[in-house]
């Protein structure tokens, strides 16, 4: 079982990637945009990664898990009896299965812990309300059309991004930040 540090410095890993994740605003094309995913993956690599290290751990398997599983068993099956035309296509949604299979042990596992609830709701409180902010900042900076190309993209069309921003931003403070108890 791991301390309060190693449970803590593990979520701060995982915030960090989920806060480039959601602050990353590059969403052109499905296959361009792949970013987004890649972090929030990554991160969750990185958190189990990180778990590896410790000598003796307690993973809590939900039955929930039991879903994503056997969806996974389908599309192989499909795959397998040449039901599906290319079944390279099936690549990506087993491997959103899979991550989605691990969060919900990681989720599960961090919940099992004393204040682990609590703590992994902080977490993504603060990392929505942190990229809220930092998406209302890089929007301000558009609408000033300030050139600090590598991080803002020159805002060409007026203001027509603002208000999803600023509405978006508004939504996951309140949510985060007035609803009193998280669970």
């Amino acid at each position: 079982m791991f301390n309060q540090t190693q449970l803590r410095f593990s979520l701060i890993i995982f915030n960090a990637f989920l806060f480039l994740s959601y602050a990353c605003s590059y969403h052109i094309h499905p296959y361009r945009s792949y970013c987004n995913d890649a972090l929030a993956i990554l991160g969750l690599v990185c958190m189990v990664a990180f778990w590896v290290r410790v000598p003796i751990i307690t993973l809590k398997i939900p039955h929930a898990v039991i879903v994503p599983f056997g969806l996974i068993v389908v599309i192989v099956i499909q795959a397998s009896n040449h039901y599906i035309l290319y079944p390279a296509d099936m690549i990506f949604p087993v491997l959103y299965l899979i991550c989605f299979m691990v969060a919900l042990i990681v989720g599960a596992t961090i919940a099992m812990h004393e204040n682990g609830l609590s703590i992994l709701c902080l977490v993504f409180a603060s990392c929505f309300l942190l990229a809220g902010m930092t998406s209302v900042l890089l929007q301000h900076l558009q609408l000033l059309h300030l050139n600090m190309f590598p991080w803002v993209i020159s805002l060409d069309c007026g203001i027509c991004f603002y208000w999803a921003k600023l509405s978006r931003f508004l939504f996951w403070s309140w949510r985060c930040c007035c609803c009193g108890d998280w669970r």
